[in-house]
């Protein structure tokens, strides 16, 4: 009987535990990797893009003026060494507005802040 409470539920009660700690975990991280590119966001793209908090997900929008091609702003951005898909390559019509999704989850601060900094100049040069 004893090897019973080793088996599927046994293991599967186990890791739950760990399972809520790797989550509580990884929501404060990226809680603090979105905070800081919304703070990289407020010092670098003033004027150029807008991007508002998201109270979940491991992404943020970044809006483009209305009228201006994500794709092309995409390419831009992939130009200067930044991955940020176009918004409208995820809908099968034109999207209200465009913008570029931004991913944070897999980078640290520094990396935030120096991917902010290319994209402002990739924005930069596009809008001149």
């Amino acid at each position: 009987m004893a090897r019973s409470l080793r088996g599927p539920r046994f293991l599967l009660e186990r890791s739950a535990g760990h399972f809520a700690r790797h989550i509580r975990r990884m929501r404060t991280l990226y809680a603090e990797r979105q905070a800081a590119l919304l703070a990289a966001a407020r010092r670098e793209w003033t004027g150029l893009l807008e991007v508002a908090p998201s109270d979940a997900g491991m992404h943020l929008v970044a809006w483009l003026p209305v009228g201006a091609g994500d794709r092309e702003a995409s390419q831009r951005a992939a130009a200067a060494g930044v991955i940020a898909p176009a918004l409208s390559a995820y809908y099968l019509a034109s999207p209200a507005r465009p913008g570029l999704l931004l991913g944070y989850s897999s980078l640290n601060s520094r990396k935030i802040q120096e991917g902010a900094r290319s994209l402002t100049s990739a924005m930069i040069n596009w809008h001149k």
